[in-house]
């Protein structure tokens, strides 16, 4: 049978009902407890290939203002004309990862990082960056629940 364009309508048909097929009985076997056999149901397979741990972490900067004893927590840029927020929280994962491994590009990275920082919020005397852990489902019963590590200070 060649795949003409009617055919390939068919076959699409078909694997969107049986995705369906697959979602549904994924909720209800997760309901039930007996686990995921449909592993594209909450798209995990490309998120997160090992499954989640409804364990989430990601890095925020962190600053003191001249004069101020009470750091505050930056919220991710959404109005910049020079990027994204996606690529705001990619540039910030990167220069942190590669300012905390071990190559010799560290210092380099370091410096890229406090230019960054810097930009972000150029009012600020102190900056620190903090790798927040936290589980989506406790901060709903608690909205400050989660763990905090300084990882780079400035």
């Amino acid at each position: 049978m060649p795949f003409t364009t009617a055919n390939r309508l068919k076959y699409t048909k078909a694997l969107v009902l049986i995705s369906i097929a697959g979602t549904f009985a994924t909720v209800i076997t997760g309901a039930l407890g007996w686990g995921e056999v449909y592993p594209f149901a909450t798209w995990k397979l490309y998120t997160q290939p090992l499954g989640s741990k409804h364990t989430f972490t990601e890095f925020r900067i962190y600053t003191l203002a001249k004069g101020e004893q009470h750091w505050k927590r930056q919220p991710v840029i959404t109005n910049s004309p020079n990027f994204t927020p996606d690529e705001y929280v990619y540039t910030l994962n990167k220069l942190i990862s590669a300012s905390t491994s071990d190559s010799p590009d560290t210092t380099l990275f370091k410096s890229k990082l406090e230019i960054f920082v810097k930009y972000i919020a150029p009012a600020a005397e102190h900056y620190k960056i903090v790798r927040e852990t936290y589980s989506p489902l406790e901060l709903l019963q608690n909205p400050q629940h989660y763990d905090t590590l300084t990882v780079i200070s400035f």
